[in-house]
């Protein structure tokens, strides 16, 4: 028997029932004596239900149905994510997708590192690449276009082309490039028959072409050399690829890049096509993701002033060890305006290199002359641009005699 605590309404004393072992109650007789029992007491003192269930049992069903409504919500999530990458991998508005997939297969399959040579890296030989926009060839010393044969053939003239990703053209077809346009054009209104040689590179500075030039350039026998100078000559690859391999002496925004980058990288083995898409805006957003720009190199820390000392230095050297083989060389800058292009042309006319500007006039940049918003190089209408200015040069200094209109 419990014992009653004076002053306060105790429910009346009743017989335990023992049934199959279990001690309850008469449920009528309590609601008779005491009232109605709470809505929330619909459980006897062993946590069991009239319909013979347990809290346990309930909290496990209840745990269940929130785990299956998560899991619905991300699977439709992922599905939702899977068919967006899709669709941008099939629309690639900016061109995003492509310049991203390219990038990848120029470096995998086209470069070959080299940290020890001043060239730091260069194309494979006898390579051949199919990627998105172009197919791309390079023979056995690494250049772009067919093997040409060494020494060169009698009645054969060549012009060598120094330069960067401007010369190279990735997304252009090779007979497109203003290299090949100008060796056709040459070939038509001489008496000679002309072969260009194309010596671009991807991230090239003028001490990388200057290297290139002496490494197999000469080797060609070239009767002109010419240097296609863009703004980014001024950044050291060299000083690039060490500062961003190491990470040291970087600016914080440049740090915030790289991590970025790498939080971003997650997705792309799943989400590649989202992945070239953010990764785009996440270079436009911040300049320090523009390795091999101006304003990349300011973002790791890298002087504009040293840089345009280092080329400059290398561009008089092109010139020297042309003079040294007899060999006419030509600077060709590709920005009319920018931060180098000034420099250059005054270096040109004070030092008596001939020089051009072949670049796009303003009205021309609205004519569709780049492959994508996402790959500002000229693609093949701004090659047939770049020909035509070079030739109108060409004519108008006289360098090639017999050239006709």
């Amino acid at each position: 028997m419990r014992k009653r605590r004076p002053g306060r309404k105790q429910p009346p004393d009743l017989p335990d029932v023992l049934v199959d072992g279990r001690s309850t109650v008469d449920p009528v007789r309590l609601e008779n004596d005491v009232g109605p029992a709470p809505a929330r007491a619909v459980t006897n003192l062993y946590g069991e239900r009239p319909d013979g269930r347990t809290n346990c049992t309930m909290r496990m069903k209840r745990a269940r149905r929130i785990s299956l409504r998560l899991l619905a919500v991300l699977t439709g999530l992922s599905l939702g994510l899977f068919a967006l990458d899709r669709l941008v991998g099939w629309m690639d508005p900016m061109g995003t997708v492509t310049a991203k997939r390219d990038g990848a297969r120029y470096q995998k399959q086209l470069v070959e590192l080299d940290p020890k040579s001043p060239r730091v890296f260069r194309h494979r030989p006898n390579a051949e690449v199919d990627f998105d926009l172009a197919h791309v060839r390079t023979d056995s010393c690494g250049l772009r276009g067919p093997e040409r044969a060494r020494p060169k053939p009698a009645g054969v003239k060549r012009l060598l082309f120094l330069g960067d990703s401007i010369t190279f053209a990735l997304g252009v077809g090779e007979p497109d490039t203003f290299v090949e346009r100008t060796a056709r054009t040459l070939t038509e209104f001489t008496d000679d028959r002309w072969e260009a040689i194309n010596a671009g590179h991807l991230m090239y500075d003028t001490r990388q072409e200057l290297a290139t030039l002496e490494e197999v350039g000469f080797d060609y026998e070239p009767d002109i050399v010419a240097l296609v100078y863009t703004n980014n000559d001024v950044v050291s690859t060299r000083k690039t690829y060490e500062k961003v391999r190491e990470s040291r002496e970087i600016t914080p925004e440049a740090r915030d890049f790289l991590a970025a980058s790498r939080r971003l990288g997650l997705i792309r083995p799943y989400l590649p096509n989202l992945f070239s898409l953010l990764h785009s805006w996440l270079k436009l957003a911040k300049p320090g993701g523009q390795m091999g720009s101006l304003e990349g190199a300011q973002a790791i820390g890298l002087s504009l002033e040293d840089g345009w000392q280092g080329s400059r230095d290398a561009l008089l050297a092109i010139r020297a060890r042309c003079a040294e083989h007899g060999i006419p060389f030509v600077v060709f800058t590709f920005e009319r305006t920018g931060w180098a292009a000034p420099r250059v042309e005054e270096l040109c006319r004070t030092e008596g290199i001939p020089f051009a500007s072949i670049g796009f006039l303003d009205e021309e940049y609205h004519r569709g002359l780049h492959i994508s918003q996402a790959d500002p190089h000229p693609n093949a209408r701004g090659h047939a641009i770049l020909a035509r200015n070079i030739l109108a040069y060409l004519r108008r200094s006289g360098m090639i005699v017999g050239l006709r209109e």
